[in-house]
């Protein structure tokens, strides 16, 4: 792993958690009758590397989000709007991982 690739990552991670420790004083998923879901949002931190290293790897990473998704609506731990919307969220991350490779590779 590149070192531009591990500090997106520790970014991507910052801003995730940072906006969830944000969004548990504010309130806004709450407001919106939803729940957001920390759990989901590091996952699909780790989905997203995986996507932008290789598409076969990242689409049975994703395929993983959607069926712990599915558990989490069957144990009534959250709805699919609260797992859709995180995921939604989180995928600026994948952008972020896809210029971080492409710079690795021109530095090499």
């Amino acid at each position: 792993m590149s070192k531009s690739l591990a500090l997106s990552l520790i970014i991507a991670y910052l801003a995730v958690y940072g906006f969830a420790f944000i969004e548990f004083h504010f309130g806004w998923w709450l407001a919106m009758g939803a729940n957001f879901s920390s759990h989901t949002a590091g996952v699909m931190v780790i989905a997203c590397v995986l996507l932008s290293f290789n598409y076969s790897v990242g689409f049975y990473a994703l395929l993983s989000v959607l069926i712990y998704g599915w558990l989490m609506t069957v144990l009534h731990y959250h709805s699919w709007f609260d797992i859709l919307s995180t995921m939604i969220l989180c995928l600026p991350c994948w952008g972020g991982f896809i210029i971080a490779k492409r710079a690795s590779a021109k530095t090499r």
